[in-house]
């Protein structure tokens, strides 16, 4: 058996939950950052490899330096607050319990509709 001269490197791949848990976002900000679509598109942020025919992971390396660029950035050691993060604060904090949504029916007026939640 032979034994090559080179070094080992550990190469360590982080599935969705961890990135999440790791960047401190949900599923669905997680998409929208990597969605070229989406207007919270980051284009700094690492990109998915494909791991299977319906898998994706991320290098935790990438992660790493990229949550270290955002603190560069931000001049803190805090995490990043983006503008998806502070709209959805603001509705949290000035959304009432059950507030009225305007639904239209077929080109009639709107109606005014309540959401119990």
């Amino acid at each position: 058996m032979a034994h090559s001269n080179q070094p080992q490197s550990s190469l360590s791949i982080l599935r969705k939950p961890k990135v999440c848990e790791r960047i401190a976002c949900s599923p669905s900000s997680l998409h929208n950052k990597i969605s070229p679509k989406s207007k919270y598109f980051d284009s700094t942020f690492p990109k998915p490899i494909r791991l299977g025919a319906n898998s994706v992971g991320w290098i935790e390396g990438e992660i790493d330096a990229w949550l270290q660029s955002r603190e560069r950035v931000n001049g803190t050691s805090e995490p990043a607050i983006t503008q998806e993060d502070k709209a959805s604060i603001q509705m949290s904090e000035s959304s009432p319990k059950h507030r009225p949504i305007m639904v239209e029916v077929r080109k009639q007026r709107p109606l005014q509709v309540s959401c119990h939640r």
